[in-house]
């Protein structure tokens, strides 16, 4: 992966990183409001033709626009449908058939999966330092989970729920490395509109059967904000911004950072809603944050 750029500082770009992982982990209890008001397959189309918009827009306005070869448009359609859309569908199912505890343990093993994806391709090196960064990481998921009274169970269908996150995971981590060809060559105002741009119709596509059994007006003010929070904020501008760190810092170090997003979480239900937030939660996050500081050095 490419360096960082000499006009980009790696603390600029880690405090970006930081407040993209605000955003996912504040979406994770936002979301919610909108599945209560609609069936998911319904509330993802909403989610992706509005980021597909909005994405679209900014590709225009950047006129950084570039026709693709067949070679490079097939590697595009692949990683929106087996890194994205894959990591959508599976996550949805996922963490409707799982516990809250396994999906947060599971959804952390995204830098374990960036490090083995980027060893077999042979394109980004892990030096014990950054390992020690990761298992650290894990473990402060495991005392925020654990600290939030999430149940961890390893009754059948939980695991299959499970797995159905872990193959989710493992695409959304070929999806990390995968993009660097695309963005050495293009701008990212390209690739983040082509891959919402597949996606939105994807979407659109399974999920008319849902769609006609859905009463619109229905929905409360409460529902689409929630629709317009996730599309805008943590789609749209969280992932364009996560491949512009990903491009500056190396796919295995930014891959850390979505593991803050269970402490996040549970930190923004305590402020919030009220939700409690005991020792071990902050143990998780101070754990988690020293994994990330181990992490700084190379990769």
């Amino acid at each position: 992966m490419a360096p960082v750029p000499p006009t980009t500082s790696v603390r600029k770009v880690e405090i970006v990183m930081l407040a993209v992982v605000l955003i996912w982990g504040v979406n994770t209890p936002v979301m919610k409001i909108g599945l209560n008001a609609m069936d998911p397959l319904v509330y993802n189309a909403f989610r992706m033709l509005i980021a597909a918009l909005l994405t679209g827009a900014a590709m225009l306005a950047s006129g950084l626009y570039r026709p693709m070869p067949a070679r490079d448009l097939r590697h595009l359609v692949a990683i929106s449908v087996f890194g994205f859309f894959v990591n959508q569908i599976f996550v949805i199912y996922g963490m409707n058939a799982t516990t809250a505890g396994n999906s947060a343990l599971v959804l952390a093993t995204l830098p374990v999966n960036v490090a083995l994806i980027n060893r077999i391709l042979g394109y980004e090196s892990l030096s014990p330092r950054t390992a020690l960064g990761i298992a650290l990481s894990f473990g402060g998921v495991i005392l925020a989970v654990a600290g939030a009274g999430r149940e961890i169970s390893l009754a059948g269908p939980h695991l299959t729920g499970a797995a159905l996150i872990l193959v989710a995971q493992c695409g959304y981590g070929w999806y990390t490395v995968a993009f660097r060809r695309l963005a050495d060559s293009y701008s990212l105002h390209q690739i983040m509109a082509s891959v919402f741009a597949v996606n939105a119709i994807l979407f659109a596509i399974i999920a008319v059967p849902d769609l006609a059994r859905t009463d619109l007006a229905a929905v409360p003010a409460a529902g689409w904000f929630s629709v317009l929070f996730s599309a805008s904020l943590a789609l749209a501008l969280a992932n364009f911004t996560w491949i512009w760190a990903v491009k500056a810092l190396g796919s295995t170090r930014a891959a850390l950072y979505p593991n803050l997003c269970p402490f996040i979480s549970v930190l923004f239900a305590w402020l919030v809603l009220g939700e409690s937030f005991g020792l071990l939660q902050a143990a998780g996050g101070a754990v988690i944050f020293l994994g990330l500081w181990l992490a700084r050095g190379r990769t």
